[in-house]
C-alpha cells in the first residue's frame, strides 16, 4: 500500500471511528502493523517513555497509544529540513523531518490516548512562517467542550489553556452549600487557567520549543527552555484525551485552522519532565542560556526599582539583617494578584547582599508546595537565638477557596524553618488562626511577641507555642488596615507601622504608643523596616504597577531627637549616572528667565513656564530650589511640545504639601485630596522647609519617578503609559521661585525592554 492509498484508507477508517471509542482502541494496535514502508524514526530519551509522539516524518505515531495522523487540507508530513535546521532538530531528539502547514491540519487518534492525574508534559516544536502567531496549534477534538483550546496564538500572545473539573466539585461544603461560593470567579467555577507570553518577547520568526509542564501545585509554560509564565492550579487533568487537532481547534462546533508554518514534533507525557529533560528538548544548556537572556533580559540585580525578570513582579517586602547579611524577602507575583483564580499564589522569594550593592538570588524561601495552598501571606522572618534557626512566618491567604483537601478552614499562621537562612523547610502544621502577623523579641521579658489582627499580642518562649499576652498594642484607628504590621527598635525608641498610613513610637517595646505626625509614608506599598550595618535602618516596599505588585524600592530612615522619622535614599542603591548634560532652556512665558544652570520664574498670577528639550528618558536630576514666595511650583517630566504637559510634581510651601498629578489643558493638575496611595495622584503633607532653600533630587527611570527633598522626605510615583515625551518643564504660579545649580545626568541603563 503506497503513502497516498494508506492516507486515504486511514482517514476513512479513523474518521468513522471517532463516534465509537472502543474501535479506536483496537485501531491503535492494528494501524502501525499496516504501514511499514518507511523506517520508524529513532527518537532518543526523553521521548522513549512519551505517552504520544508525532515525529512528523510520516503519519504514524511513535506510540502505542495513538493511531497516528489524519491530514485535513493543505498539510504534509516528511518535509526534510534545511541542513542547519536538521542539526537543531537532532539536538532536541528530532529526526530532521517536519510537517508543513499551509492552512491545513491533522486529526490524531481517539480515546486510547488519555492523560489523568496531576502530572503531564506537552511539547511542540513550531515554526510560524507567517510570523503572525494568530492561529490554533493544538486542541481537543471535543464538540461538547467549550474549552477545547489548548495551545493557540492570538497575534499578540501565545496562550495555553488548562482545564480541571468544575469548582463545585473541588470545594468544601456545609449543609450541601459551597463555602463562599458567591465569591469565586467564573474561571474558577469553570476550572480553567491560562498561561501566556507576548509574542514580541519571544521573537516572531524562527523555530520555538513550546513546553507545558503540570506537576501538582505548579503549571508552567516554557519557550525555548525558558520559564516564561506559570500558574498554581488545584485539581486534576480534565478531559485531556484524544482525539486531538494539530494546527486547528473547534469553535462553536466548527473547525478553525489557518496555521502557516512547520511543526517538527509533538509529544505528550503522563509525567512532569525534569528541568534537565526540558533543557535537552530545547537544544541544551548553552542554547537555553542564550535564549534566557534574549527573552527575559539581563540577570543583574540593581535593587532600587528592581522587579523579577519577565512578566513577574515584586510585592510586599520582608527585609531582615543577620550576621552581616541583608536579606530581601519579597512576595513573588504574577498577574498582579490574579494568579490561582485571583487568590494571588504569592511565594516568599529571596535576595541577599552584604553591602546593598551586590545581590545574590536564592531559591524561594516559602514556595507553594501543596495544591490547597492559595498564597503565602505577609508576615516576617525571625532569627531565634535560642536554637540558632530562622523562622519564616507566613499565612495561607485566600480563605475563600476552601478546597476539599485543605486541612484547615480560614487563614492560618505557619512557619518554614531554616538552619542556614537560605534553605527552608515547611511542616504544614498550623500554629494559630490569623492573617498577617509580625514577630519580634523583647530582651526585657525574654519573650517573643506576635502581633495578630493588627494590634492583638500573643507571646511565646520558643516561637512554637503561643499564649494570649492580654494586651493590644494600640487602638486600631478608623480607616486603618490591620494588614502587614511591622515592629522595630532604634536607639532606644520602638516603632510600630500598620498598613500603609499609620506610624507610632514609644520608649518601650510594648508601649504606650504615640502616633507620629508627619507620617513617613511616601507611596511605597506595605513598607517594612530592617536594621543594617552601622546602626542604620533600611525600609523597603514596592511601587504599585498600578495593579498589585511592581518594583522594589528602598529608603534609609533618619531619626530626629524627638524620635520622629524622615527618609532619604540609601547611597548604595542610587542608580549609576553619567556626566551632567549640557542643556539649553527655552522660556515659554514673560515671567521666565534663565542664566547658566539656573531658571527663575516670576509668576504674578498666571502660570509661568520654561522647558528643556530632547532629554533622555531615564535621568538623575539634582538642583537647589529657592521658593521665595511662590504658592505653587515644580517640575513636569516626560512632557512634549511647548505646551505645559507631562507628569507634574508640585510643591505648595504654604500647605507644606507635595503632590503628583496630571496637567490639565496646559495648566496645573487637579488637586489630589486622597491621603492614601493612588497609582498616579499621590500627595504627602507636613513637608517642612519648602518655603526656604532646599535640595531636590529626582530619579526618572522607566515608568517610575522617585523624589528626595532635603534628604529628609521622599515621594515616589509611577508614570502613565502615555508619558513618553523628552521635555522637562519648570513651572510656577502665584509667586517667585528659582531652580539653581541644575544638573541633569543620564542614567547608565542597559537597552532592554520586556513587554508585559
Amino acid at each position: 500500500m503506497n503513502q497516498e492509498d494508506f492516507s486515504t484508507d486511514m482517514k476513512t477508517k479513523q474518521l468513522k471511528s471517532l463516534t465509537t471509542g472502543s474501535r479506536l482502541i483496537t485501531f491503535a494496535i492494528v494501524i502501525p502493523m499496516l504501514y511499514s514502508c518507511a523506517p520508524r524514526p529513532k527518537m532518543t530519551s526523553p521521548f522513549n517513555d512519551a505517552a504520544a509522539l508525532w515525529a512528523m516524518r510520516d503519519l504514524q505515531s511513535a506510540s502505542e497509544n495513538d493511531v497516528g495522523l489524519v491530514p485535513q487540507g493543505k498539510v504534509e508530513v516528511g518535509v526534510k529540513l534545511k541542513e542547519e535546521e536538521i542539526q537543531a532538530s537532532e539536538a532536541r531528539g528530532g529526526d530532521g523531518y517536519a510537517a508543513r502547514f499551509d492552512g491545513g491540519y491533522f486529526l490524531t487518534g481517539g480515546a486510547g490516548l488519555q492523560l489523568t492525574g496531576q502530572e503531564m508534559t506537552l511539547l511542540m516544536r513550531v515554526k510560524d512562517e507567517d510570523e503572525k502567531w494568530e492561529s490554533p496549534l493544538f486542541a481537543r477534538h471535543d464538540q461538547d467542550n467549550k474549552f477545547s483550546q489548548i495551545i493557540y496564538g492570538t497575534g499578540k500572545k501565545l496562550n495555553y489553556l488548562w482545564q480541571t473539573e468544575t469548582g463545585d466539585k473541588r470545594l468544601k461544603k456545609e449543609d450541601g452549600k459551597i463555602i463562599g461560593q458567591q465569591r469565586h470567579s467564573q474561571k474558577f467555577m469553570d476550572g480553567v487557567l491560562d498561561l501566556s507570553i507576548r509574542t514580541e518577547n519571544i521573537e516572531n520568526n524562527g523555530w520555538h520549543d513550546i513546553i507545558i509542564r503540570f506537576a501538582g501545585p505548579n503549571l508552567e509554560l516554557f519557550v525555548d527552555g525558558v520559564l516564561v509564565d506559570e500558574e498554581w492550579p488545584h485539581g486534576n487533568l480534565f478531559k485531556f484525551q484524544g482525539p486531538f487537532l494539530i494546527g486547528a481547534e473547534l469553535s462553536e462546533r466548527e473547525t478553525k485552522s489557518g496555521f502557516i508554518g512547520m511543526i517538527d514534533h509533538v509529544a505528550l507525557w503522563d509525567r512532569a519532565l525534569s528541568q534537565e529533560e526540558i533543557t535537552k528538548l530545547s537544544g541544551g544548556g548553552d542554547m537555553v542560556a542564550k535564549r534566557d537572556l534574549e527573552i527575559l533580559g539581563p540577570k543583574e540585580i540593581n535593587i532600587q526599582y528592581w522587579k523579577p525578570r519577565g512578566q513577574a513582579f515584586a510585592g510586599d517586602c520582608l527585609p531582615y539583617y543577620h550576621d552581616g547579611i541583608f536579606h530581601m524577602i519579597y512576595l513573588f507575583d504574577r498577574r498582579h494578584h490574579g494568579s490561582k483564580w485571583g487568590k494571588g499564589a504569592h511565594q516568599f522569594a529571596h535576595l541577599s547582599s552584604k553591602d546593598l550593592v551586590n545581590w545574590e538570588e536564592h531559591p524561594k524561601a516559602v514556595p507553594i508546595l501543596k495544591q490547597w495552598e492559595n498564597s503565602m501571606g505577609t508576615c516576617n522572618i525571625t532569627y531565634n537565638h535560642k536554637d540558632n534557626k530562622y523562622y519564616a512566618f507566613y499565612t495561607d491567604c485566600g480563605s475563600r477557596a476552601e478546597y476539599i483537601d485543605k486541612p484547615y478552614i480560614g487563614n492560618q499562621v505557619f512557619t518554614s524553618v531554616s538552619e542556614d537562612g537560605i534553605n527552608y523547610t515547611k511542616d504544614f502544621n498550623s500554629l494559630l488562626a490569623g492573617h498577617d502577623v509580625e514577630v519580634f523579641f523583647d530582651k526585657k521579658s525574654d519573650y517573643f511577641y506576635l502581633i495578630r489582627r493588627g494590634v492583638e499580642l500573643l507571646k511565646s518562649l520558643d516561637l512554637i507555642t503561643w499564649e494570649d499576652a492580654k494586651l493590644n498594642l494600640v487602638e486600631l484607628p478608623e480607616g486603618t488596615s490591620d494588614e502587614c504590621p511591622d515592629h522595630f527598635e532604634w536607639n532606644g525608641w520602638y516603632y510600630f507601622i500598620l498598613g500603609r498610613n499609620a506610624l507610632w513610637k514609644s520608649p518601650k517595646a510594648l508601649g504606650p504608643w504615640e502616633r507620629i505626625d508627619p507620617n513617613i509614608y511616601d507611596g511605597l506599598m506595605v513598607p517594612k523596616v530592617s536594621e543594617y550595618a552601622d546602626n542604620r535602618r533600611i525600609l523597603a516596599g514596592f511601587v504599585d504597577f498600578p495593579g498589585w505588585g511592581g518594583n522594589i524600592a528602598m529608603r534609609e530612615l533618619i531619626q530626629f531627637d524627638d524620635g520622629s522619622l524622615g527618609m532619604k535614599w540609601p547611597i548604595e542603591v542610587i542608580p549609576e549616572s553619567g556626566y551632567p548634560l549640557e542643556f539649553g532652556v527655552e522660556l515659554l512665558s514673560g515671567g521666565a528667565s534663565a542664566s547658566g544652570k539656573s531658571i527663575s520664574l516670576n509668576a504674578k498670577g498666571n502660570l509661568e513656564t520654561a522647558v528643556v528639550y530632547r532629554l533622555p528618558q531615564d535621568l538623575h536630576i539634582i538642583m537647589t530650589v529657592n521658593a521665595r514666595d511662590a504658592r505653587n511650583f515644580g517640575l513636569s517630566f516626560r512632557g512634549s511640545g511647548k505646551t505645559y504637559s507631562g507628569r507634574e510634581l508640585r510643591f505648595e510651601p504654604g500647605r507644606e504639601r507635595v503632590q503628583f498629578g496630571e496637567p490639565q489643558d496646559g495648566d496645573l493638575a487637579a488637586e489630589s485630596n486622597d491621603p492614601r496611595w493612588e497609582a498616579y495622584n499621590l500627595n504627602i503633607e507636613n513637608v517642612k522647609g519648602l518655603d526656604k532653600q532646599f535640595e531636590l533630587q529626582v530619579i526618572v527611570k522607566e515608568k517610575i519617578i522617585d523624589v528626595v527633598i532635603n534628604n529628609q522626605r521622599t515621594i515616589i510615583n509611577r508614570l502613565r503609559g502615555h508619558h513618553d515625551g523628552d521635555n522637562l518643564f519648570f513651572f510656577a504660579k502665584n509667586g517667585s521661585v528659582s531652580f539653581d545649580d541644575i544638573e541633569i545626568r543620564p542614567l547608565t541603563v542597559k537597552e532592554y525592554s520586556f513587554v508585559y
